[in-house]
C-alpha cells in the first residue's frame, strides 16, 4: 500500500525549499524516496508537503517526532489508509477503474440493463436494481452487500501488511550521531571527582613507599646488630665502649676548639682597643705661646720607667732653651 508510506507537513512556509527539506531529514536519519510541495487547482505552490518513505516504520516515526528544520518544528500527519474499494463506472465491477476495464458495455447504474448512464436511464420510474447483488438500491450506494464486502477484504490486507512491516522491519532508520537515544551524552567527570581519584592513588603510593622504608631500614639495621656481634666476638672488643669513647674524644676536641677560638677573638680585641688609644694619643697636642708642646706616651719609650722620665725631662728643658733663644 503506497498511502501507509507517506505522511504530510502542514504550514511549511514557500520560502523553505525541498533542499532544506531533504537536509533536515538527512540530519535526523529518516530514509525516504520523493518529497513532493502539493499544488492547488491553479497549480500554484502550497504549504503542504508531502513525503514518500521507504516503509511505513520511518514514516511512522517521522509522524511521532515531526520535521525539525533549524529551530523550526512542524507538526507531520500520517496519510490514511483508503480502505475504500475502487469501482468501475463502465461495468460497475469492484476491483479496478473504468481506464482499465476491459468491457466495452455501458452498465446502467440504477437498473442494471445496458448501453445507458444512470442520468439517462429509461427505467427511472421503476424501482433501482443493483447489478451486483441483485438488490434494490443502485450499484454505487455504499450499502451494497458487495461494496461492504471488498470493503473489509480491503481493511484485511492494509492491516495484515501494516503489522507485518512493523515485525519485519524493526527500526530500518540509520543511526542519527545527533540522536541522544542512539549516541546518549557520556557522563563528564567532575573535576572535584578527578582530584579525589588522584588524591587517593597519592596516599596509596606514599603509604606503599613508607612501608617499603621501614622495612628498609628494619633490615638493614638487623644485618649491623648482626655483623657487630660478629666482630665483637672475633676480636674481644665491646664495640659500644668503642663508640663511647669516640664520642667523649669528639666532645673534647669540639670543646678545645672552642675555647682557642674564644681566646683568638679576646686577643684581637685587646689589640684593636689598644692601637685605638694610641691614635688618639698621638693626635691630641697643646699650644702655649706660640710653640707646640707635644706630648710623648710611656708606651713609646724604651727602657724601665726611670729612663722614660728622664727623656721625658731632657725634652721639656730643650723646648725651654729653645723658647729663651726665640725671645733674644
Amino acid at each position: 500500500m503506497e498511502n501507509n508510506k507517506e505522511a504530510f507537513v502542514k504550514m511549511v512556509d514557500l520560502e523553505i525549499r525541498d533542499e532544506d527539506v531533504k537536509g533536515a531529514l538527512d540530519d535526523q536519519g529518516f530514509k525516504y524516496e520523493k518529497i513532493t510541495r502539493l499544488l492547488n487547482k491553479e497549480k500554484i505552490p502550497t504549504k503542504t508537503i508531502k513525503i514518500t518513505f521507504i516503509d511505513s516504520t520511518n514514516r511512522d516515526l517521522f509522524v511521532k517526532v515531526g520535521l525539525q528544520i533549524d529551530s523550526m518544528h512542524f507538526i507531520a500527519e500520517a496519510a490514511n489508509h483508503n480502505n475504500k474499494p475502487s469501482q468501475c463506472y463502465k461495468c460497475l465491477k469492484y476491483g479496478h477503474i473504468a481506464k482499465y476495464c476491459k468491457s466495452d458495455i455501458q452498465i446502467g447504474s440504477r437498473c442494471g440493463d445496458t448501453n445507458h448512464k444512470y442520468d439517462t436511464c429509461p427505467n427511472s420510474n421503476q424501482n433501482p436494481m443493483c447489478c451486483n447483488c441483485k438488490g434494490q438500491h443502485i450499484a454505487t450506494s455504499p450499502e451494497c452487500p458487495k461494496y461492504k464486502e471488498y470493503q473489509q477484504k480491503l481493511q484485511r490486507t492494509i492491516d495484515q501488511y501494516t503489522s507485518t512491516a512493523k515485525t519485519t522491519n524493526p527500526i530500518q532508520q540509520s543511526r542519527n550521531w545527533n540522536n541522544n537515544d542512539d549516541f546518549p551524552t557520556l557522563k563528564t567527570p567532575e573535576r572535584s571527582e578527578e582530584i579525589k581519584i588522584i588524591e587517593t592513588i597519592t596516599e596509596q603510593i606514599t603509604l606503599i613507599v613508607e612501608q617499603a622504608t621501614q622495612r628498609l631500614f628494619k633490615t638493614l639495621n638487623q644485618r649491623f646488630e648482626i655483623l657487630t656481634n660478629r666482630l665483637s666476638k672475633k676480636f674481644n672488643i665491646d664495640i659500644k665502649e668503642v663508640f663511647t669513647e669516640e664520642e667523649e674524644e669528639d666532645d673534647k676536641q669540639e670543646s678545645r676548639s672552642n675555647k682557642k677560638q674564644t681566646i683568638n677573638q679576646q686577643q684581637e680585641m685587646k689589640k684593636s682597643t689598644k692601637k685605638h688609644q694610641e691614635e688618639n694619643i698621638e693626635s691630641t697636642s697643646t699650644s702655649t705661646n706660640g710653640i707646640k708642646r707635644k706630648y710623648i706616651s710611656p708606651n713609646k719609650s724604651s727602657g724601665n720607667p726611670t729612663n722614660s722620665t728622664n727623656v721625658t725631662r731632657n725634652q721639656f728643658d730643650s723646648n725651654i732653651e729653645e723658647y729663651i733663644l726665640s725671645t733674644n
